[in-house]
């Protein structure tokens, strides 16, 4: 399933609104075997994606999507993308990948007590097969629910294959 096809859906049924900003939802990704968490689980939004250092062809990084309690997602992938992000009338934030495809459509767990805003996350396991070529850029992100905005995007994570 595209990310198109869900935006398309949820555009259908948005109701044309002035931009808004959520600040309650987030997007986080591991570092592999390094311990380190780039992205943010909530704050201010923002177009600039966060970058990610190199992502190991065939290792294992955990992605975190955070929103509304018990609530859906999606997350999706992108190539790097240097173009302006999109406001979406009835959705928060902006869209910044172009062209993404779907990763993971899911649903939020229960209440994360370590985040600094009440929320729920869940996780997607981002692993690129062997054979990847290294040195290919993505950017990745997800259109949460927020508890105060609705449906929501979250900030973007910009990183390579290593």
């Amino acid at each position: 399933m595209r990310t198109a096809h869900v935006l398309a859906a949820a555009l259908s049924c948005a109701a044309l609104i002035p931009a808004q900003t959520a600040s309650n939802v987030g997007l986080t990704m591991d570092g592999g075997t390094l311990t380190v968490l780039y992205g943010q689980s909530c704050g201010a939004f923002t177009c600039q994606p966060f970058v990610a250092g190199p992502v190991g062809v065939g290792n294992a990084h955990r992605v975190y999507v955070y929103g509304a309690i018990q609530q859906p997602y999606v997350l999706a992938i992108g190539l790097t993308n240097t173009a302006p992000c999109i406001p979406i009338p009835g959705l928060a934030n902006s869209l910044i990948l172009l062209g993404p495809v779907t990763l993971q459509v899911g649903l939020t767990a229960a209440p994360v007590l370590t985040s600094a805003c009440p929320q729920a996350r869940d996780q997607y396991v981002l692993q690129f097969p062997v054979g990847t070529p290294i040195g290919v850029g993505f950017q990745l992100q997800a259109l949460a629910t927020s508890a105060t905005q609705g449906p929501a995007f979250t900030i973007a994570i910009e990183s390579v294959t290593g």
